[in-house]
């Protein structure tokens, strides 16, 4: 959406006007977003946890379509790369207490994961859907917002 300049005259000077803005209804956080972030600093002990071959690794979060389906599945999730000795490892943490910790050893990727729910198990179930449904572009999702719920999918093949 293009604002519009309106010009006026003030005693032989031009001057530009802003747009008169209109009263919006308040915003309402996403459903996703009512919990709060991870504390700064404050991560799980990555080394602890139940351990398995990733299906998909961090690299499948490479496209940016590829990391909003991920967040649709992991909607309180925040993404973390830290480095280590071994190499990158790329971490989700939940609000609620739930981590994955995904590395790759030489060609295999791995997760590691702990808390109440499976976090990475969530959010490869959805990409995997999502590209056996042809990847379709964002362009294609659709939003259904009601006062009690809201929720984003997109068109299978």
């Amino acid at each position: 959406m293009r604002h519009h300049q309106h010009v006026l005259r003030d005693r032989g000077r031009r001057r530009a006007r802003r747009p008169r803005r209109t009263r919006r209804a308040p915003a309402r956080r996403c459903a996703g977003r009512t919990g709060r972030a991870p504390a700064p600093g404050i991560l799980p002990d990555l080394q602890n946890g139940e351990e398995r071959g990733a299906r998909l690794g961090a690299d499948g979060l490479d496209d940016w379509t590829a990391r909003f389906v991920a967040q649709l599945a992991a909607p309180r999730a925040q993404h973390i790369s830290l480095s280590g000795a071994d190499g990158p490892e790329h971490v989700l943490v939940d609000v609620e207490g739930a981590w994955a910790a995904l590395a790759q050893r030489s060609e295999e990727w791995t997760v590691r994961r702990g808390g109440p729910v499976r976090l990475w198990d969530a959010v490869e179930v959805h990409l995997l859907r999502w590209r056996t449904e042809g990847a379709p572009p964002l362009e294609r999702f659709e939003v259904l917002a009601t006062p009690e719920d809201q929720s984003i999918t997109w068109p299978t093949a």
